[in-house]
């Protein structure tokens, strides 16, 4: 009894993964029969919520030997749920819940609703994810575990909903009620911003992330401390932070591995492969990759095959290679997956595919792709123009082309998307050089080529080299990864001081840099900064 009592009070302080452990403990010391047959489902109960799924499963015939309850049907409903049997699922859950609420079963509302909402948020349903998810966040001082993944549902179905201010004001009503000091703030925070990330405010969710893990200082558990560093290699891939992003996505594999939770290690590699894949390191690349190939056939959930297979098709386009990027990506591609990750704001997959469909002159696959990414986010549409455009040059539709083209440039304007942007410069080169605007085609290229420079996108960059290679377009001096970044920042307007606050080093240092950048653009100041990358690529 002491264990049980233990294990709620661990609970109540947010730590699942202890008090997962302690409820076990307490099943295994209970005598057969009533009291170890509840135990058992409530340390179930807290195993799921604390990303121990694979435990829970080695559990079920334990489980399903249990006398019938609505906790029992709750939890086998949960894993059902997870192995993607949404059929079996649904009933099971939907009965623990109407049991619940026939017995005042405060506990067990608060998972089956959960649960139920995620169920009704994989399918689209995001009206009643936020029905179901309040209710979750309602009765979750009975079952304080759940209240992480109630609160993300609640936000997310309020945002996928197109409802952003309802979400922003759920998230403050839910500060303001875990507020700072209570063990469970960090959690709100984390889910406030993963939700800001998703509905392209990556800054603000950033800025969410870090407050909640320099809040916590260890005291979040460790599942949801490689959640929060993965959620932030994420946003930061977005911002165009990418040495962060390299940063926080190892941190998340070593603390997944410390965790010896799969579900985490899913994510945690395949984020760190994306990353890797960007800044042009393969060995790395595909050593994460391979990590989250394993731990997802490991844990054969449809998330994470999804997941893992993206990893590996970012791997396959930084090799050059559309054909392994569209093997990659079959098992996404097939049955009503696809739309399931759409729904859940999953859209690079679909610009992986489309992109690799253009490669290979599969235009008209490529061009219905793109105009389903449209209506998929802001940053998605970024995507969407590019590859509408990509298509139209390739048809020869050059005015359609170059419209697009530029709609999507004015677009990334107000977006927070440098590395989308950059694309964007890059397609508009190739559709330009395509056009024989030899001039305009050379500075469009040259931009993208700077940008992605201070991204550190080394694939990305060797296309830029050789587009501009191919009419001996010389691009001036090269300037390094910093210096582009540098360059970038003071041409946006940033003061010295300014720019070594955001890259971390003293204003001297940005002096420094300054010096050699407008040495090899042929400038003095940086009023000149602007034209000069502009203009410094010219014909041979």
């Amino acid at each position: 009894a002491r264990l049980e009592t233990a294990a709620w009070t661990e609970s109540a302080r947010g730590d699942a993964e202890r008090a997962a452990e302690l409820a076990q403990q307490a099943h295994a010391l209970s005598s057969p029969g009533g009291d170890a047959d509840r135990r058992l489902l409530r340390a179930a109960a807290l195993m799921l919520h604390a990303g121990d799924l694979v435990g829970v499963q080695r559990l079920r015939a334990r489980i399903e030997a249990c006398p019938p309850s609505a906790l029992r049907n709750t939890v086998l409903g949960a894993v059902d749920l997870r192995e993607a049997r949404m059929d079996v699922a649904e009933p099971l859950i939907a009965d623990a819940i109407a049991a619940a609420r026939r017995g005042d079963d405060q506990a067990v509302l608060a998972v089956a609703a959960t649960q139920m909402a995620l169920l009704r948020y994989l399918g689209g349903g995001h009206d009643h994810t936020v029905q179901l998810a309040r209710t979750g966040v309602e009765a979750a001082s009975a079952f304080p575990s759940v209240l992480p993944s109630a609160a993300l549902l609640w936000l997310l179905g309020l945002a996928a909903s197109g409802r952003v201010d309802e979400a922003r004001a759920a998230a403050a009503d839910l500060l303001r009620r875990y507020p700072p000091g209570h063990p469970q703030h960090a959690d709100v925070l984390v889910a406030r911003g993963s939700v800001l990330a998703a509905a392209g405010a990556p800054a603000a969710g950033i800025a969410d992330i870090r407050a909640a893990l320099e809040m916590a200082r260890g005291d979040l558990r460790l599942a949801q401390t490689v959640a929060a560093h993965y959620l932030l290699a994420e946003a930061e891939i977005e911002v165009g932070a990418w040495d962060d992003a390299e940063r926080d996505a190892d941190l998340a594999v070593g603390l997944a591995e410390d965790s010896e939770r799969l579900w985490g290690q899913i994510h945690a590699t395949a984020i760190a492969a994306q990353v890797h894949a960007l800044r042009g390191h393969p060995r790395r690349a595909e050593a994460y990759a391979r990590a989250a190939e394993a731990a997802s056939a490991a844990l054969p959930h449809w998330a994470g095959i999804a997941r893992a297979a993206v990893a590996r098709a970012w791997v396959e386009r930084a090799a050059g290679r559309p054909e392994g990027v569209l093997a990659a990506l079959e098992p996404v591609a097939a049955g009503d997956l696809s739309q399931r990750l759409l729904r859940g704001g999953r859209w690079r997959w679909q610009a992986l595919r489309a992109e690799a469909l253009c490669a290979l002159g599969r235009l008209g696959e490529a061009e219905g792709l793109a105009v389903e990414l449209a209506g998929a986010g802001p940053v998605a549409a970024l995507a969407a123009h590019r590859l509408r455009g990509a298509v139209a040059w390739r048809l020869g539709r050059g005015a359609d082309a170059r419209r697009l083209l530029r709609e999507g440039l004015a677009l990334a304007a107000e977006a927070p998307a440098p590395y989308q942007r950059a694309l964007l410069e890059l397609e508009y080169g190739r559709c330009l050089r395509a056009d024989g605007e030899r001039r305009a085609a050379a500075e469009a290229l040259l931009a993208a080529r700077t940008a992605l420079t201070a991204l550190g996108a080394r694939p990305d960059v060797a296309v830029c080299e050789s587009e501009l290679a191919a009419w001996r377009i010389r691009s001036g001096p090269a300037l390094t990864a910093q210096e582009a970044e540098v360059a970038r920042l003071v041409v946006d307007g940033l003061s010295n001081r300014e720019v070594g606050e955001r890259l971390h080093v003293s204003p001297k240092a940005i002096q420094y840099h300054l010096t050699h950048v407008y040495s090899k653009l042929g400038i003095r100041s940086r009023h000149e900064l602007g034209a000069a990358l502009r203009r410094s690529a010219s014909s041979a």
